[in-house]
């Protein structure tokens, strides 16, 4: 078929953040590995330019459309939303007729709903790819009308009703391959013997987590610290983080704003302590690594939800953020020392449920809508 997909686009659409645009990233590898001439296109918001510039080249164009957040029911009263709102579906709308895509694939996020909801009104083919347990908004409402639904987490049968519905699993950007943990420790020369505590508030980090482990450098006992060491990333923003932990971190303690080589902390690591995004636990599942999750406690629950199925087939221990604190970290630290491995088996049953190939079986999705496309004609009015 590379022939025929020498002028055919896919638009793949989501909200600017990791959680959306790392999926969309790796399905846009998978599609140009199979199809190297296929044109792959990134509809987005403006958060994506907080994303690195390795995954942004990923794609052959990124267009930003104006994106009208419905974070709150009062936003409806204010004009300017209703503006911005229009202008989205406008955007969107000259990038379809513009682009002619042979699909349009959304991954959720306020900024895929104008895009996937313009094609569907042009007779596009539409793919929506649920990562959490729970579907968001965009997704729930464009649901209806796609050619196809892929989920993450679940039995498709309970998830959406008809035979649209396929279980693909998340797409994963791997950012390297498994290690064992001596090798890891070796390559972030660290000691060889310790236990190791990975503590990482996802792409953006944490200011709740890094504040956690602040107070857990200032008051654990003495005997603990010299048994174990962190690697922490903070995030970015560093978030939380005090001036003189930056300046001078403890001994025991490796610190980073952002890791661009995160296989070996996983690999290095005997428990993570983390957020429960859908990409987090993928790779927490890739690596084998147990961990305890603490959800974050916006994005409508999604990470709770995210955290209880986890922890529903032993893949993690999970805690709300309110109930959290120095006591618990000590707790996790100690049940690691009481059973050595205790977390190695989580992470193991995690790795026995969750699928990490989800790239490939959502190509093959879209691969064979495009195929469809190709035989028939379909394009946008």
């Amino acid at each position: 078929m590379s022939d025929a997909c020498r002028n055919l686009t896919v638009i793949v659409s989501g909200g600017g953040s990791a959680g959306h645009l790392y999926p969309a990233a790796a399905l846009a590898l998978e599609m140009k590995r199979r199809m190297p001439q296929l044109r792959m296109v990134l509809a987005t918001d403006e958060g994506f330019r907080q994303w690195d510039k390795a995954g942004q080249a990923v794609f052959d164009e990124t267009v930003v459309l104006r994106c009208a957040r419905l974070d709150s029911l009062r936003r409806l009263a204010s004009p300017g939303f209703w503006n911005t709102l229009w202008g989205g579906f406008g955007d969107a709308g000259e990038l379809i007729r513009g682009e002619q895509p042979a699909a349009v694939v959304g991954f959720g996020g306020f900024a895929s709903f104008p895009c996937v909801w313009e094609a569907q009104n042009r007779g596009v083919p539409t793919v929506i790819h649920e990562q959490n347990v729970g579907a968001g908004l965009a997704n729930r409402w464009l649901a209806r009308r796609a050619r196809k639904r892929c989920i993450t987490f679940g039995d498709p049968a309970e998830r959406y009703a008809g035979d649209k519905t396929v279980l693909t699993g998340y797409p994963l950007v791997f950012s390297g391959p498994r290690i064992q943990r001596r090798e890891a420790r070796e390559r972030l020369g660290v000691d060889l013997e310790r236990r190791t505590l990975l503590v990482s508030g996802g792409s953006q980090g944490s200011m709740f987590l890094n504040q956690t482990v602040e107070e857990f450098f200032r008051t654990a006992p003495r005997d603990l610290m010299e048994e174990w060491q962190v690697l922490w990333v903070a995030g970015r923003a560093r978030h939380g983080v005090s001036r003189e932990t930056l300046e001078s971190p403890p001994d025991n303690c490796r610190l980073w704003d952002y890791c661009d080589v995160m296989y070996l902390l996983y690999g290095a690591c005997d428990v993570a302590l983390t957020r429960s995004g859908a990409g987090t636990l993928h790779e927490l599942a890739f690596y084998r690594r147990g961990a305890c999750l603490v959800p974050y406690p916006g994005s409508r629950s999604h990470q709770e939800a995210n955290a209880r199925a986890a922890a529903r087939f032993g893949g993690a221990m999970w805690v709300r953020q309110r109930d959290f604190g120095v006591d618990d970290l000590l707790e996790v630290m100690k049940s690691e020392m009481r059973s050595r491995g205790h977390y190695d088996r989580m992470g193991e049953c995690l790795s026995g449920r969750l699928r990490t190939d989800g790239a490939a079986g959502l190509a093959d999705v879209v691969e064979g809508i495009v195929a469809l496309n190709v035989e028939s004609g379909e394009r946008a009015e």
